[in-house]
């Protein structure tokens, strides 16, 4: 890879093109599906993709390939050359600085291959899907999947900076089906670990699939009105993806946020702090470097309830006359502390009366106005218990209200995600139901 990485560069210096950024992946995995106890499918993949970037007097140029022989590597340098010279004069456009390029990346302990075999990935989805149809109350299944990935990418630019990271995902899953007269429900679970190692057994997530699935069911309208709400940690990470891009650069500088201008800021309780903490080893989410190549490291978004930074790559801080914050590409293991030593279960019981949220549906979140509206399913709470399974409802609000009303954050956030965050309590929204 290196020998191919150098004849890039030989052949973009030959066109004469001074600033440039390479980046290219190479990844192999296996995927499997089952249903009702027969093979759907098995996949092998094995990929490779190249990407060119240059820059020239202020014009962009971007091709890709998936073929690296010399000829195909050529054609994609003359592609984006090519293109350059149609795009816009864009002084925004640049490599990030030097002093803030990855040149030392530390090893996050990502990468731990799997030699999944098809025998090993059937046996494991079978096994998976049929703890789910042998329990009471199950009639039908989606099927179960099994997928492992491992690859490794390389970033280089014309700065001098070449590094790569290697990574690994492995998955398995099954989504079951019950119904009750005419009520027929449908739900599902899985488990995702870089180390397959640590991956729950198939019949844990197939009696877990059984759990979901079953209560479900039994859902009904509840009177319309005011509730507190508590949002899962399954659906929860949903509002903090929303305030994050609400502070990302590009929305600031389109002027395209309910929260413009809010650098500095409080928008939230005081006890809320959201962090990011990309390298963090074995971890899902971390990552030593951003899509610009530049260095990430610990950082506070929301400090305090406080606005501490806006999320950027070099782009966006070119536009902002701001430094980047190395979030090219998107933010990276996001942590969301708990405001209290709570559960779900200890949460219900501290919000007495309200609804528990663990599915939303929809897309009724606008990112400009703040203006939230989305179809969910849950639960009715009264004195602390569950005494009703509730759906068909739409809950309301404005995201900057909802968030300067958030009274807990449980501590029960789920390892999986890229946004690491527990259950939380918003004392009020609008509830729509009979």
């Amino acid at each position: 890879m290196q020998d191919t990485i150098e004849q890039i560069i030989t052949l973009l210096k030959k066109q004469n093109i001074q600033e440039f950024e390479i980046d290219i992946s190479k990844s192999v995995g296996t995927s499997t599906a089952v249903r009702l106890g027969k093979v759907e499918n098995i996949s092998k993949y094995q990929n490779q993709n190249l990407d060119i970037t240059i820059y020239n007097n202020q014009q962009t140029g971007h091709a890709s390939s998936v073929d690296l022989s010399i000829s195909s590597i050529q054609s994609t340098i003359n592609a984006a050359i090519n293109i350059a010279k149609y795009t816009e004069f864009d002084k925004f456009h640049s490599l990030a600085p030097k002093e803030v390029l990855a040149f030392s990346p530390p090893d996050l302990n990502m990468f731990f291959p799997w030699e999944l075999s098809a025998e090993t990935a059937v046996n494991l989805a079978f096994e998976c899907e049929e703890a789910g149809l042998s329990a009471n109350g199950i009639d039908n299944s989606n099927g179960a999947e099994i997928s492992s990935f491992s690859g490794t990418s390389w970033y280089v630019n014309s700065s001098g900076l070449s590094v790569s990271r290697k990574s690994s995902i492995h998955s398995l899953g099954c989504s079951l089906m019950a119904s009750n007269g005419d009520d027929k429900q449908t739900s599902y679970e899985y488990c995702s670990v870089l180390d397959a190692k640590t991956l729950l057994s198939a019949t844990k997530i197939g009696e877990k699939a059984v759990k979901n699935t079953l209560k479900k069911l039994g859902g009904s309208l509840i009177k319309s009105g005011n509730y507190p709400v508590i949002f899962t940690n399954k659906v929860s990470s949903s509002i903090i993806s929303s305030i994050l891009g609400s502070i990302s650069g590009s929305s600031q500088y389109r002027k395209s946020t309910f929260l413009e201008g809010a650098i500095d800021k409080i928008i939230m309780p005081e006890n809320i702090n959201i962090i990011e903490k990309p390298l963090a080893l074995k971890t899902i989410g971390s990552r030593a470097f951003d899509d610009d190549g530049v260095l990430k490291n610990t950082q506070h978004f929301i400090k305090d309830g406080r606005v501490a930074t806006y999320i950027m790559g070099q782009y966006s801080a070119n536009q902002m006359q701001s430094k980047t914050t190395g979030n090219a590409g998107g933010v990276n293991n996001v942590i969301v502390p708990a405001t209290q030593n709570m559960g779900l279960q200890e949460i219900i019981k501290q919000m007495q009366n309200g609804i528990v949220v663990d599915e939303l549906m929809g897309q009724g979140v606008n990112g400009i106005t703040g203006d939230y509206s989305r179809g969910a399913s849950g639960f009715l709470i009264k004195n602390g218990e569950i005494i009703q399974r509730i759906a068909g409802i739409t809950i309301a609000g404005n995201l900057k209200q909802m968030i300067q009303d958030i009274e807990i954050i449980g501590n029960d956030f789920d390892t999986q995600k890229n946004i690491k965050v527990g259950s939380i309590l918003i004392k009020n929204m609008v509830v729509a139901g009979s």
